[in-house]
């Protein structure tokens, strides 16, 4: 005869593996310069990541993992990291290589950051993202 369990009585295997949580690997992101610049301007501004997330509203867990590499930030979340040290998205990609151009605006130049930092792929991505957009916003008129 099979043994019953009582239904308060819990389920020792299953809470056993209820209780394991996942573990965070650290891998590389996908620009590999995300996270190090964000170490660098903590330095730079004596911030820790606890007042950089109250000067920018990105929670302090976050801003970990974005400097250990763990994952990378949304532009919007980029945009908002830049707000707390006080930079704009263009003087954070300074040291990238891409040299703003005079002639276009902030946002365009952020744009063109972004876009040297992809390999090809990616690339290819933002493009059909962008025509996809594109396309989208004009079904709506």
């Amino acid at each position: 005869m099979k043994e019953k369990k009582c239904p308060a009585e819990p389920d020792r295997e299953n809470t056993a593996l209820k209780k394991q949580q996942p573990v965070l690997k650290r891998q590389k992101t996908i620009d590999g310069y995300t996270g190090p610049r964000i170490k660098e301007l903590l330095n730079t501004y004596h911030l820790t990541k606890y007042r950089l997330s109250q000067l920018s509203g990105v929670l302090p867990v976050n801003i970990s993992r974005y400097v250990m590499g763990v994952r990378t930030p949304s532009l919007q979340t980029l945009e908002k990291i830049c707000a707390g040290f006080g930079i704009t998205l263009s003087e954070f990609f300074e040291d990238a290589g891409y040299q703003a151009d005079p002639t276009l605006s902030d946002e365009q130049n952020s744009m063109l950051e972004l876009l040297e930092g992809l390999d090809e792929e990616g690339k290819q991505h933002l493009l059909s993202y962008g025509k996809f957009l594109l396309y989208s916003q004009n079904e709506e008129v």
